[in-house]
């Protein structure tokens, strides 16, 4: 008898999930599965789009994605898993690509990036971390090329290097720092990726130790 409910039930499960209504859109609670035979995903359709939470898991059974959908079929918050249980990365999609910041982590739940997208395209202000949490670098991005004032920095915290890109490209003024020290080690500018006019060199003390001509190729210390 318990055996027969048991098959009724999940006879009635079966026949509850993966339907689609009269316009041949899906509806209610649907379910894919792997070629072993495990659920693949999970989550509810309201006339073929998705609503609500969906769920997504990987051959061994772990949960590797959630996607609450808050507008139908168009808008979700995502969390993304490691096989552990520990976040790697949560943002926002619209329409299935990444929107406004995501925030990326290690495997041990360190936060390592967090990044601006516009359409799945790095878009805005991105920063990165050294595990040690403190920043390692920062940027501007426009449709997927570092663009406009960057920074770059030791792991103690102090800056490095603080520059300038153009589409990619290093353009425009570049200065960069002794650790530890708010001292110049050199400065001068970059034309589309490569070093022009004169730059200047330090010591620590704060001396000039070179003059550098990039656009004759020739140190002007040296004459």
């Amino acid at each position: 008898m318990i055996r027969l409910l048991l098959l009724l039930f999940i006879s009635s499960f079966s026949f509850s999930q993966n339907e689609f209504n009269e316009q041949g859109e899906r509806i209610g609670l649907w379910m894919g599965y792997h070629g072993n035979g495990d659920v693949k995903y999970r989550g509810h359709f309201l006339n073929g789009q998705e609503s609500g939470l969906f769920k997504y898991y990987d051959y061994g059974g772990n949960l590797v994605i959630e996607l609450d959908y808050v507008e139908l079929g168009v808008r979700s918050n995502a969390i993304l898993y490691y096989s552990n249980g520990v976040i790697q990365s949560k943002g926002e999609y619209l329409n299935k690509k990444k929107h406004n910041t995501w925030m990326y982590y290690n495997y041990n739940g360190e936060k390592i990036a967090e990044e601006s997208f516009l359409h799945n395209q790095l878009h805005g202000a991105s920063n990165y971390f050294y595990k040690n949490g403190k920043l390692s670098e920062k940027y501007m991005y426009l449709n997927n090329f570092k663009h406009g004032e960057a920074e770059i920095y030791y792991k103690s915290g102090f800056l490095n290097i603080k520059c300038n890109y153009n589409l990619g490209e290093l353009d425009g003024f570049s200065e960069s720092y002794y650790d530890k020290i708010k001292q110049l080690e050199s400065k001068g500018k970059y034309n589309m990726g490569v070093k022009d006019s004169i730059w200047i060199f330090y010591n620590e003390s704060g001396d000039t130790l070179d003059l550098y001509d990039y656009t004759n190729n020739r140190s002007l210390y040296a004459e």
